[in-house]
């Protein structure tokens, strides 16, 4: 499978969930919590528009583990992918080989090829291997402090002021309630990673498109990179991400969107990436003494 049809199928695949949402209480496959998906031997983690990928697969599938690896690869850990399973495909970006006596200096850019994995869960023996489905922390006494993501969060330093959820590019400031408005602290921290995956757009970092109209499709955009982008960030924390309701409205842009440009949903993808590993770095860089 080409890296263009790989775009199209999930493409369609995410377009039929979301268009799901539209009669219901919507949701999509990066709200399911399955945690960071990852390579069974190399332990890499799968990055970009793979993890929506590999998160929808796991959610048609019912699919608990987050492990992924190629046939060949499941052989090597003396596992047997399952007779009459289908690969999951994603898509990666290779450095094409040179030509004998091409000049190096004018070989052409990374180019998208297609790649096939397999879920543990369709391998033998499945449970015997170490992965475990992701479980959610107590919430039984109502939002409490995550320390894990309360630390991130401070980390990363940005100007956050109490106010309904929101970022201003004018003020570079993160309005946010306490804790306590939430229904619970998975709610919290997602739309902390919300607002901050907003927060990284602004001009003096990765300077994205920001302060566009309400209801104009660069403002919906925006709001798909945010959504992927706190999406991955609350993976890498091991919470998950809650459908937004104020998200509901967007769901007609991101459709159409989607349908006009099967390659959108790996661009927007991507862009939160980028924003994700901002975060991130932030938020863990090493602290620097004297």
């Amino acid at each position: 499978m080409n890296a263009n049809d790989v775009y199209a199928k999930i493409t369609e695949q995410i377009v039929s969930q979301l268009e799901a949402g539209l009669d219901e209480s919507w949701s999509a496959c990066w709200h399911t919590g399955f945690g960071q998906p990852s390579n069974a031997s190399t332990g890499v983690a799968y990055r970009g528009g793979n993890v929506l990928v590999l998160w929808a697969s796991q959610l048609v599938a019912h699919w608990p583990t987050m492990w992924w690896a190629t046939y060949r690869q499941w052989s090597d850990l003396g596992r047997q992918v399952q007779k009459g399973e289908k690969a999951t495909h994603g898509v990666k970006w290779i450095e094409p080989k040179a030509k004998a006596g091409a000049d190096p200096e004018k070989r052409r850019g990374l180019v998208p090829v297609g790649f096939a994995v397999f879920n543990v869960a369709q391998t033998e023996v499945a449970e015997g291997f170490p992965g475990t489905p992701w479980e959610p922390p107590s919430l039984e006494d109502g939002p409490a402090v995550l320390p894990r993501c309360e630390a991130f969060f401070a980390a990363i330093g940005a100007s956050i002021i109490e106010g309904q959820p929101a970022y201003s590019p004018i003020t570079d400031q993160i309005l946010m309630p306490p804790i306590g408005a939430f229904h619970d602290s998975i709610g919290y921290y997602a739309t902390l990673a919300h607002e901050h995956a907003h927060w990284t757009g602004h001009s003096s970092r990765l300077d994205r498109t920001l302060g566009q109209m309400f209801g104009t499709p660069a403002y919906a955009d925006e709001e798909l990179v945010a959504e992927l982008a706190a999406a991955f960030v609350c993976a890498h924390l091991g919470i998950s991400t809650e459908p937004r309701p104020d998200h509901a409205q967007y769901l007609g842009a991101w459709i159409k969107r989607l349908r006009s440009d099967p390659k959108a949903l790996f661009t927007a993808a991507s862009a939160a990436q980028k924003a994700a590993d901002f975060l991130t770095a932030a938020a863990e860089r090493p602290l620097v003494t004297t």
